[in-house]
């Protein structure tokens, strides 16, 4: 027998009350799981496999196959007050989203993994989680060496998402389609800033949900090269509170 733990970022419904479970784990990166008794509500293992929940899991060896069989699974429930606020629930489900989008299997990440435990921490025990989202994906594309090149001077008027470079002259780009100078500095403050310093900073919705946009874009082509985010919309109301 094996054992492991890690974040859930993904359940696939297999069979009738089966399921595949993606694991992001810190030693072997994205593994896959198959978990007999999780589809029907009464099923023991169902209420461990909800999104992001932080499990440890003994498993039997695959030898070739990467669909490994679980023999028992358990939430850790150290992140348990998380899935009680339903705004922290839906910056989860974000989360969740990017990683099921970027990670490999068994493509081992300790750093992310290390940073995804402190998000976690953090999520658990602030209050104000406005920023929250913003902070996971800029960090999460410095991270994996793309984040944007945020160098500014008196003449810059705004980032383009869509090549990656500062702006100086308005008429190469049509307004609605780069981040203006608040949003700039905005960015910049977040990948600057340690999680639990974010809810100092100043911003307002108006300019939260424009750089989320266009750093939305970014990341679409630049890190997930034209996979497409989902949970936009509501991830756009969390940074409107």
């Amino acid at each position: 027998m094996l054992k492991t733990e890690g974040f859930i970022i993904r359940k696939i419904p297999y069979g009738d009350n089966s399921a595949i479970l993606k694991v992001f784990t810190r030693e072997e990166g994205l593994m896959s799981f198959i978990v007999h008794g999780m589809q029907r509500k009464q099923g023991s293992n169902a209420p461990r496999s909800q999104l992001m929940n932080h499990v440890s899991l003994v498993y039997y060896p695959g030898g070739y196959s990467s669909l490994l069989r679980v023999k028992e699974i358990q939430a850790s429930g150290i992140y348990a007050p998380l899935f009680q606020d339903p705004i922290k629930v839906q910056v989860l489900l974000f989360s969740a989203e990017l990683l099921n989008l970027l990670l490999e299997e068994r493509a081992a990440d300790p750093s992310l993994f290390a940073a995804l435990e402190a998000y976690f921490n953090h999520l658990n025990h602030t209050e104000n989680c406005t920023l929250s989202p913003l902070w996971f994906l800029l960090n999460l594309l410095k991270n994996q060496g793309v984040a944007p090149h945020l160098h500014f001077d008196n003449h810059t008027i705004g980032f383009d998402p869509n090549s990656g470079n500062m702006i100086q002259d308005e008429t190469l780009i049509d307004r609605a389609h780069y981040l203006g100078m608040p949003g700039c500095h905005l960015a910049k403050q977040l990948m600057h800033t340690d999680l639990e310093a974010i809810t100092a900073l100043e911003s307002t919705a108006e300019v939260r949900t424009a750089t989320f946009d266009q750093i939305q874009v970014f990341c679409e082509q630049h890190l997930l090269h034209g996979k497409r985010l989902k949970s936009v919309e509501i991830i756009r109301e969390v940074l409107r509170h």
